[in-house]
């Protein structure tokens, strides 16, 4: 069985108002949750003194949904980018990275479908790795 430490992960956004900033949170515990039942599918042993590293960020632009919505072509579009990595000592020895965009919608559209998505695509494309 291997071993590996499973970092915090972070999330970051562009907006920094205290709703962005809760919803980062709400993100990085998805996150984790869903990194977190990798180890036990994979054999891998969550140790916290573990030679290797497995490490989760999320950079967020969460756009305006009212541009979107009475502007559009783009106005406010939002984003997302994943990357997921396993580090030891020799650098890195799994990695994966997601993106997705949101440029308008039905009512402006919601962000948290864009988000969820990535998170779950890169957990599962790691998890392939491993």
């Amino acid at each position: 069985m291997q071993e590996a430490t499973l970092l915090p992960g972070e999330v970051v956004s562009r907006e920094k108002n205290e709703n962005a900033l809760s919803l980062n949170k709400q993100w990085e515990d998805m996150a984790r949750g869903e990194l977190q039942i990798l180890p036990a599918n994979k054999r891998i042993s969550d140790k916290p003194d573990a030679t290797a590293n497995i490490s989760c960020r999320v950079d967020i632009v969460y756009g305006s949904r009212a541009a979107r919505y009475f502007v559009g072509f783009g106005a406010g579009s939002g984003s997302v980018a994943v990357a997921i990595e396993m580090r030891d000592c020799g650098g890195v020895r799994y990695a994966t990275n997601s993106k997705a965009h949101l440029g308008g919608g039905v009512f402006g559209a919601d962000m948290a479908h864009v988000i969820r998505s990535p998170i779950r695509q890169s957990v599962a494309e790691f998890g392939a790795c491993l």
